[in-house]
């Protein structure tokens, strides 16, 4: 039983679908997309700054273990926030 209001209630569900699409969705990684189509160039600094060798480059995605792909996204994630820094002293 649900004690609220319909209003109270279409929110819940409205968050609940938000949350499931944000963090379960079953579509593609968007780090896939980025890794697997990118320049040569970019993966190799990529891999460089996860801590990656050269031999990475020529794989996709998918074929990296999954402590592999962590280090990806996390040199993404540092990447973008120097990028942010970057961006906040030239303006």
């Amino acid at each position: 039983m649900f004690i609220g209001s319909e209003r109270q209630r279409q929110q819940g569900l409205h968050h609940i679908e938000v949350i499931k699409k944000t963090h379960f969705s079953t579509s593609e990684c968007p780090m896939k997309r980025v890794f697997d189509h990118a320049s040569p160039q970019w993966k190799l600094t990529l891999c460089f700054h996860a801590g990656l060798k050269a031999r990475h480059t020529r794989m996709t995605f998918d074929e990296l273990s999954a402590q592999e792909q962590r280090q990806l996204i996390d040199a993404t994630l540092s990447m973008t926030q120097f990028a942010r820094r970057l961006n906040t002293i030239f303006r």
